[in-house]
């Protein structure tokens, strides 16, 4: 017979609208979308229109990227025409360079975007007698005749490099910011970081005195991991997000990773979800409340994957959706592992109401990971997460950047009302202790420890409910039991307060129910020979009975016999007096009259 598939869950009812974590930019300060959505939301709507702004930053870490993405997001978007001037790479090799990340950047060539080789002749680089006059000149009559809006200066150091001193860099920086300011174009400024961006103020440095917003890129080693991060040096007229925000150049790009709002207005539930274990549920005081954060602790074979998957199994049979991330494990892997414990993941799978996604934790930072987390999220709307383990995020940049990435995690699902589960591995030291590597128990509604008891040779799985706001929970340690039929939490053994497990258990409530067993058969003997006794009192009294009923007849007998002489003797004397015509004379013995009394029976001495 075919099981009848649930219905699925009628979706929550999605998140308000959250507001920009920046401030509205002030009146009269008109931007310009870039295209980059976390970029467009930090800066309160983009780069500043007809103003300039300076991208600084090392070799590698995007400058080039970031100013062609903006230029092409003006051409497809607005239909804005730009130049872009290059003082370092011939300009086609620029456009084969980014041919990988498919923009189609070539159709723009000669169109909407229009490219210049601004790189000094050999002589002049020898020389040192460089200016931008011409180019500017040129540039000038060129953006008069495409009608560009935009222009980028890529690598303006470079040019600066080549000038003679310190005095013709100055008149040349100045030079270029009037020139801005007369053409009214929005302009891009790309220029390397290197010693004199620092405390030393010179004359590459000073444009970023001069321009109305300072970009800074910068990558860092964490480990073996490269971290690209940017942040909003300055922005006259307008408010914006002054921290580092981790950035990357993925398939589509420079992007950023979404900046999330500190607000902690949150969706409540009142809805409690079972865990798939029903004693777990018990415990919990019913389950788990929806949109709740649980945080899974022990050492490795615990059974904290079990116990997510039960959940996420439990969550996809009531008709929701899940998205379950896996750290070095592979998602085919697990599921058929877990099939041997009853757990069968596949058929959620295959109807698309589990997703599955394997990672490796040291291929990316943790920063990275959360921002394909919101990508995910915002395709999938899953109504349950997974992160197993959430500790893999330490392998992604350290403690601080892992803590930074769980909590924009925790927060994400907050906003969207997301069930999170969070399995943690505890360090070697903290096997049989309540702890957290990544500090996420303060974070987490629900805290589950899980450990184990190694005693009398057995290895035995516990697991004890540390914390969990909104109910009423347990504070019993129970037993965990793994078999075919699933995860299994054994009732509390409650002989002589002690906890018990294992063949341990067995043999105490073996011996336990011996007990119980001879003290019931004692209990029954004891009830048998009280019963016997009972019946033969009840004989007794039974016979007593017989023999006062028989001595009452007799008594009764001998009675009305007496009676009846008496009456036949007063006839005798009657009739012989009435012969002998004499009155009969009065009895000398008394007569037994009907009621008179009965003599006492002597009582034996």
């Amino acid at each position: 017979m075919n099981t009848p598939r649930p219905e699925p869950r009628r979706r929550r009812a999605a998140a308000a609208p959250v507001p920009a974590p920046v401030p509205t930019p002030a009146p009269g300060v008109e931007k310009l979308a870039t295209g980059i959505a976390a970029f467009d939301e930090i800066t309160g709507g983009g780069l500043p229109k007809a103003r300039a702004s300076i991208v600084v930053g090392a070799a590698g870490t995007g400058k080039t990227i970031f100013s062609l993405q903006v230029l092409r997001h003006a051409a497809l978007a607005r239909g804005e025409a730009s130049i872009f001037v290059s003082f370092e790479e011939r300009p086609e090799d620029i456009v084969r360079n980014v041919a990988a990340l498919g923009w189609g950047l070539q159709a723009l060539v000669g169109r909407q975007l229009h490219l210049l080789d601004g790189r000094m002749p050999l002589d002049v680089r020898h020389t040192g007698d460089a200016d931008l006059g011409g180019l500017l000149a040129g540039l000038a009559a060129l953006a008069q005749r495409t009608g560009a809006r935009w222009v980028v200066f890529d690598s303006l150091d470079a040019m600066l490099s080549l000038m003679a001193d310190d005095t013709a860099r100055r008149r040349e920086v100045m030079r270029l910011h009037q020139w801005i300011e007369t053409h009214g174009l929005t302009c891009i400024v790309t220029t390397k970081r290197g010693a004199e961006w620092g405390t030393e103020v010179t004359e590459e440095s000073r444009l970023s005195y001069l321009v109305d917003c300072v970009i800074d890129l910068e990558s860092q080693m964490f480990d073996t991991l490269a971290m690209r991060t940017l942040r909003i040096l300055k922005y006259r007229g307008s408010a914006h997000y002054g921290n580092r925000v981790p950035c990357l150049i993925g398939p589509r790009g420079f992007d950023l990773v979404p900046v999330l709002p500190a607000s902690t207005d949150y969706q409540v539930f009142s809805e409690r979800l079972s865990t798939g274990i029903g004693g777990l549920d018990e415990m919990l005081g019913g389950g788990i409340l929806r949109g709740s954060a649980l945080l899974l602790t022990g050492a490795p074979g615990t059974a904290k994957t079990s116990i997510s998957s039960s959940f996420v199994a439990a969550a996809c049979a009531r008709g929701e959706s899940a998205l379950m991330v896996c750290f070095d494990e592979s998602p085919g892997e697990m599921v058929r592992n877990l099939g041997s414990i009853g757990v069968q993941l596949q058929p959620y799978l295959d109807s698309g109401r589990l997703v599955m996604r394997g990672m490796a934790a040291r291929a990316q930072s943790a920063e990275l990971v959360f921002a394909e987390l919101h990508e995910m999220i915002a395709r999938r709307r899953p109504d349950c997460l997974v992160i197993d383990p959430i500790t893999a995020l330490l392998k992604g940049g350290g403690e601080s950047v892992a803590l930074g990435a769980l909590l924009r995690i925790f927060q994400l699902c907050k906003l969207q009302g997301i069930t999170l589960l969070m399995p943690c591995i505890v360090g070697k030291s903290d096997f049989d202790t309540e702890s957290s590597d990544i500090h996420a128990s303060t974070m987490a509604d629900v805290w589950i420890h899980l450990s184990y008891l190694v005693r009398a040779g057995e290895r035995n799985r516990l697991l004890t409910v540390v914390k969990a706001r909104g109910a009423a929970h347990s504070n019993q340690v129970r037993e965990l039991l793994l078999d075919t039929g699933g995860v299994h939490l054994a009732l509390p053994y409650i002989e002589d307060g002690e906890v018990l497990t294992g063949t341990l258990r067995w043999q105490r409530e073996q011996q336990a129910a011996h007990a119980r067993v001879e003290q019931a058969a004692a209990v029954q003997a004891r009830e048998h020979a009280l019963l016997e006794a009972q019946d033969e009192l009840a004989a007794r009294i039974a016979a007593l009975q017989r023999e006062h009923a028989a001595r009452a007849s007799d008594l009764q007998g001998l009675r009305e016999r007496q009676r009846a002489d008496s009456a036949q003797d007063a006839l005798r004397r009657e009739g012989v007096g009435a012969r002998r015509g004499i009155a009969a004379a009065p009895s000398s013995l008394p007569s037994a009259a009907p009621g008179a009394a009965t003599p006492r029976r002597r009582r034996p001495a």
